[in-house]
């Protein structure tokens, strides 16, 4: 259980996004969120996580909105209906360990956008977007927690991308207390109609992973990113699978880039 703590100030920092230290050269051996791969503090400093009532459920994206404030992107699936409470919700950004305090920082809820679209049964618009109140109002004080950016462009099938979050390590599995990581190759709505995940797939989706390399329960809402130019951008957003890294089944993303409009409307 992650003690929730109203965070009191927060001071602004510039208007960037999409930076990080962690190297943008894709290291394709097997590392992987299940039972793989342990991210270093500050790696992804744009990844949150999703607390309800107190415990850690999900993850998230940290964005800045049209109006410079702090936001998060998580999947729609993560929150409790289409108008979930935003009292019983806070995020926690800057957590690389959720056993060890660190630079870790939670402020509540203000308000809660879940995708009007979203359809539990198919996973079709599998988005929403949280908003902070009081000192979540300015951009968050931490050396770990900055934002990615938004995508500059669709997805390009072949590409490297990766994954991160504190999910199971394995199927069925316990989640992990540190943050993990794997990278990912996007795989094109054509081709992923030709795997096991074939009838299940729409417009507002996009595949990527091999056998073996996957998130998984936990990991759901979290950052799918694509390092682009010289800035880390959110493609995709974590959203279902059947099973963690199985053969010809990989992971589906909600695909920020065909719900841009209604994250551009909605941020």
């Amino acid at each position: 259980m992650i003690t929730v703590l109203l965070l009191l100030a927060i001071a602004s920092q510039a208007q960037t996004c999409g930076e990080s230290g962690f190297s943008p050269t894709p290291n394709l051996a097997m590392q992987y969120i299940v039972g793989g791969q342990v991210a270093s503090e500050g790696d992804f400093p744009w990844q949150v996580g999703l607390v309800e009532n107190g415990y850690l459920i999900c993850g998230g994206t940290y964005v800045i909105g049209p109006d410079g404030n702090p936001r998060v992107i998580t999947a729609a699936h993560c929150l409790s209906g289409k108008n979930p409470r935003p009292a019983d919700y806070s995020v926690v950004f800057g957590m690389q360990s959720t056993a060890v305090a660190g630079n870790r920082q939670v402020v509540a809820a203000s308000t809660i956008t879940v995708h009007s679209g979203y359809n539990s049964n198919t996973m079709a618009n599998d988005i929403a977007v949280i908003r902070f109140s009081a000192a979540g109002k300015t951009q968050i004080s931490s050396t770990w927690a900055k934002p990615a950016c938004l995508p500059s462009r669709a997805y390009i099938h072949g590409e490297n991308s990766l994954v991160s979050g504190w999910g199971t390590t394995s199927e069925g599995g316990s989640s992990s207390s540190q943050l993990r990581y794997v990278w990912k190759t996007l795989i094109s709505l054509a081709n992923c109609e030709n795997t096991g995940n074939s009838g299940n797939l729409d417009n507002t989706m996009l595949c990527a992973g091999e056998t073996g390399k996957d998130a998984c329960q936990g990991d759901s809402g979290g950052p799918l990113v694509v390092y682009r130019g010289s800035s880390w951008e959110l493609v995709g957003v974590v959203s279902w699978g059947f099973g963690c890294g199985r053969a010809n089944y990989p992971g589906v993303y909600a695909d920020t880039w065909a719900l841009q409009s209604w994250i551009n409307s909605n941020l």
